[in-house]
């Protein structure tokens, strides 16, 4: 599974019960955000997000970016 697997899969269906990144997922999510320049925020800030809310970041920012590829 990709990241942006990853991140689409964990936004757009039900978040497990106990579901925590892994340091390793945490990493990847912020520098495949950070790839976009629809990313508004910088790394460090991603960094300090909870899990779900750096979940929901990226999925945005993936979504603004496939809003604009059409």
């Amino acid at each position: 599974m990709n990241v942006g697997q990853l991140i689409e899969g964990l936004s757009c269906y039900d978040w497990p019960e106990g579901r925590t990144l892994t340091p390793q997922e945490r990493e990847s999510i912020v520098q495949f955000a950070c790839g976009f320049e629809e990313c508004q925020e910088p790394a460090e800030k991603l960094a300090a997000m909870g899990d779900k809310d750096l979940v929901q970041y990226a999925y945005w920012v993936m979504a603004e970016y496939a809003s604009g590829q059409v």
